[in-house]
């Protein structure tokens, strides 16, 4: 497992993302923002590393909590603003049945919240 996280490891400094950004973006981050981005990359690869190893009941909060963690950081870099201004709500509603089981999960985007936010990014 170690391995299949190597490419994004290098992701989780800082200067590796200020560069990256340079790079392709043509503009580079502030420090502050380049290491809340590698931050989030890593929190996300701690989350899915975790998820691997998890019972079902528990695997799919800690996917979740990975996709936020990669979410943020894709918000982060493509505006270039601090974490402190995205939404303090993940905009998900689970709309699954009652009695529903985990297998059968299923989920709404809301208008607001940090998967409306990694949406919209999706459509430039």
């Amino acid at each position: 497992m170690a391995n299949d996280w190597y490419d994004i490891r290098l992701i989780e400094s800082a200067m590796n993302v200020h560069q990256l950004i340079q790079k392709s973006a043509g503009r580079a981050p502030n420090a502050s923002v380049a290491r809340e981005i590698a931050i989030c990359i890593q929190q996300g690869r701690l989350f899915f590393e975790a998820a691997a190893a998890a019972p079902i009941q528990i695997k799919p909060l800690q996917i979740y909590y990975g996709v936020v963690a990669f979410s943020q950081a894709v918000i982060v870099a493509t505006n270039g603003n601090s974490l402190s201004t995205l939404k303090r709500a993940h905009g998900l509603t689970d709309t699954t049945q009652l009695n529903g089981s985990v297998e059968k999960l299923q989920l709404r985007v809301e208008s607001n919240g940090t998967f409306k936010q990694w949406f919209c990014l999706q459509e430039f």
